[in-house]
């Protein structure tokens, strides 16, 4: 199967000034977003998703941290360190550099580049992507 299963057929680009905030829409099936935030090396964002906003992974429901899924080993989860369907965003689409999110979290930009979110999930599996469903809305907040 072709690798252009994992990439948006087109992205939402946004931008934010110092102290501007937007809140965007991530769909759980997306390997990486069709929105991508703008950054540049040195600016600093703030994340935050409402705990009650909820996405699917097959038939478990969860928010943005996340649940611990038994039948997914950490070596296989794109972001080994946090649970499965934990909120994540990455540079570049290409996952070298993937960070967790979660519910809310502070992010000083070290690389610039277009930022897409997606739930934490198996890599490299359009199997794991399909059964995704639900999205969640990230407030994001330009601070520096």
């Amino acid at each position: 199967m072709s690798k252009n299963w994992k990439y948006p057929s087109a992205v939402n680009s946004i931008s934010l000034n110092t102290n501007e905030e937007k809140t965007v829409r991530v769909c759980a099936k997306e390997y990486y977003s069709s929105v991508a935030l703008s950054i540049k090396a040195g600016q600093q964002y703030r994340f935050e998703v409402d705990d009650k906003d909820i996405w699917v992974d097959f038939f478990l429901s969860c928010n943005a941290k996340g649940f611990r899924n038994i039948f997914l080993r950490k070596r296989d989860r794109r972001v080994r360190k946090v649970r499965c369907f934990h909120l994540c965003g990455t540079i570049g689409m290409n996952d070298d550099h993937n960070f967790p999110i979660g519910l809310e979290t502070e992010y000083h930009v070290l690389h610039s580049g277009n930022l897409h979110f997606f739930a934490n999930d198996k890599k490299d599996s359009w199997f794991a992507n399909f059964n995704n469903f639900g999205c969640i809305h990230v407030n994001i907040a330009r601070l520096e």
